[in-house]
């Protein structure tokens, strides 16, 4: 059994940077592979719950059965419905469809329950004897049946390149990303050939809560300095334009619209699958016309359930589409 010991976070650094050098692997995915080990010990060997949690996904394929090799990104669990207070069989009853989906709503909602009073609370007791540095353990605003955990990172100038990058480009977290994969100035700036999970950097940017102005005039100073050192010219960079394209990855419009709704319907379908059945039609033809008549659609069904609308979760998914 793997023992994870109490060290400081400039120890940690030095362990994950031999790592990185001896498997040549980026740093930040050693440590984020590390923080997801340190959590897979603690929720199957020391958790008070750790009999009632069946571990699934690609994460397990890789952990358990060496049947994938990657580095991980997050844990998808199974929770026992005797710990939220369901009999052995009771999941199983035949109900009609309108219990069943009543039945749905109501293990979502204890699941959820016993996520921010139970699991959460008892983290962050035992965390704290395990960890020197801060964390923070809460829910995701956007899902309630995902639990964040905010390791302490050791990797900061490697996040606030990254953010610097982002700024000056003027793209979201997915796109730094993915223009670091292919991008020589990209990876030129960064010092190595960067793999970085776009997750790490919205868990880092929330470091400025404190101060929101922080970072952003961090990082404007930085892009002023370097305009005056004859670094770069303005804000802009500029790269060959022929060779443009191997940056990053165009999306047409109607596929960000697509994935929107995707993202929307599978949310919808963690509170009522009886659902899908009034939604419309996925759209034939590939143009921006077809899915946007198809998104006004899919958000007219949504917004004659109050039950669902009023679901944090599905309401910030809806807003985000509307926004599009």
């Amino acid at each position: 059994m793997l023992e994870f010991k109490k060290i400081s976070k400039e120890d940690l650094q030095a362990i994950i940077r031999n790592a990185s050098e001896r498997l040549g692997i980026n740093e930040v995915i050693v440590e984020k592979d590390y923080w997801v080990c340190f959590v897979l010990n603690y929720l199957f060997t020391k958790s008070e719950w750790k009999d009632a949690f069946t571990f699934k996904g690609g994460t397990s394929l890789s952990k358990c059965y060496d049947l994938i090799k990657r580095f991980s990104e997050d844990i998808d669990l199974i929770l026992d419905w005797q710990v939220i207070g369901y009999g052995k069989d009771e999941p199983w009853q035949s109900r009609s469809n309108t219990q069943q989906d009543k039945f749905n709503k109501e293990s979502n909602l204890k699941a959820e329950d016993f996520l921010v009073n139970a699991l959460i609370p008892q983290m962050r007791i035992d965390f704290a004897n395990l960890i020197e540095d801060d964390f923070q353990i809460s829910v995701d605003e956007n899902d309630p049946q995902t639990v964040l955990f905010e390791y302490p990172t050791s990797l900061l100038i490697m996040m606030f390149k990254y953010l610097l990058l982002k700024d000056i480009y003027k793209l979201s977290d997915v796109d730094v990303v993915e223009r670091s994969f292919s991008g020589m100035t990209f990876k030129y700036f960064l010092g190595l050939a960067p793999v970085i999970e776009p997750s790490s950097l919205t868990k880092f940017r929330k470091l400025r809560n404190k101060d929101e102005r922080l970072l952003d005039l961090l990082i404007a100073k930085s892009v002023q300095i370097a305009i005056e050192l004859g670094l770069i010219k303005s804000n802009i960079l500029i790269v060959d334009a022929t060779h443009t394209k191997v940056h990053y990855n165009h999306k047409k419009p109607q596929e960000v619209l697509r994935e929107r709704s995707k993202a929307l319907r599978k949310t919808i379908y963690q509170y009522s699958e009886y659902i899908k059945a009034e939604f419309p039609s996925k759209p034939q033809e590939d143009t921006l016309v077809a899915e946007l008549r198809y998104t006004q659609e899919l958000i007219s069904v949504l917004e004659k359930h109050d039950e669902l609308t009023g679901i944090p979760a599905i309401s910030q998914n809806s807003i985000t589409l509307k926004k599009l």
